[in-house]
């Protein structure tokens, strides 16, 4: 589901480093990413890009997740 993540006030960054992408599925997409290295590590603004991920079909999706808002 498309979305976007609204916070009080400020700016919201996510830092996410992929540590295990599914068999099928689990596809990040997001309308601009500040960065996407390999598909495995995305930064990008939650609050003002959409962003998705795409269902999981098999396996699992793990992450590191990093969160800021300034």
């Amino acid at each position: 589901m498309n979305h976007i993540d609204p916070v009080q006030q400020g700016r919201y960054y996510k830092l996410n480093f992929v540590l295990m992408q599914p068999k099928v599925g689990g596809v990040f997409s997001c309308t601009k990413c500040i960065i996407n290295f390999c598909d495995r590590i995305y930064l990008f603004r939650p609050d003002k890009y959409k962003h998705s991920v795409s269902k999981i079909g098999s396996g699992k999706r793990v992450l590191l997740t990093f969160a800021l808002n300034i």
